[in-house]
């Protein structure tokens, strides 16, 4: 999986199935600034996230790409989704644990469509448990960036876990996780699915 997909919310892991129309969870395993803007209300579409730079256009990739200052090592992804007619929807949280390649103030992944719990964001220091205290978020709708700023720097060579709640509608359009529907031959019911759109890069 290439570093920088992997590094996105994530939702680029869930797997597709089938669903009913009630409430049913679903889980998978899986940066002083002050906020320029709010998170988008518009239809999501993961982590990875998801949600990927690898949706982005053909010119001008670099600006999809995430900083190279932190190294994605383990990743968690849980998801619960809610099949409630007119209320499709999804929340969850992802957590990811990085290593620090240079000294940075910032924790950059990819977002795009999800709206994050940023009282709930935390980046704990691996080891000590030491809860680093966050400045600031910020979010770049245009490369679909959210950037959680710390009061202090990610030291070189040490780890951390950044953990990120969200929630989302769950979108009918053929994006990211999103939801579809068919005919069911035999039976003549409609039945529903969701679905992801991307896949990680290997």
């Amino acid at each position: 999986m290439g570093e920088s997909s992997a590094l996105c919310l994530l939702l680029l892991v869930v797997a597709s199935c089938a669903w009913g129309l009630d409430e049913a969870p679903a889980a998978a395993a899986p940066t002083g600034l002050p906020p320029t803007s709010g998170p988008p209300e518009d239809a999501a579409s993961t982590v990875a996230s998801l949600l990927s730079s690898t949706n982005a256009p053909t010119t001008n990739a670099s600006a999809f790409r995430l900083p190279e200052h932190l190294r994605p090592e383990h990743y968690v992804l849980d998801i619960k989704t809610y099949l409630v007619e007119d209320d499709f929807r999804f929340e969850g949280r992802v957590q990811v644990r990085v290593f620090v390649v240079d000294d940075t103030p910032r924790v950059v992944l990819h977002s795009r469509g999800l709206n994050v719990t940023t009282d709930d964001v935390r980046v704990t220091h691996v080891g000590s448990g030491r809860v680093l205290e966050v400045d600031g978020h910020e979010f770049d709708l245009d490369n679909n960036f959210y950037t959680i700023h710390l009061k202090e720097q990610l030291k070189k060579d040490e780890k951390y876990l950044v953990d990120v709640p969200y929630k989302a509608p769950l979108s009918s359009l053929l994006a990211g996780y999103y939801r579809s529907s068919y005919k069911d031959k035999k039976t003549g019911q409609i039945r529903c699915v969701y679905r992801v759109q991307s896949l990680p890069k290997t």
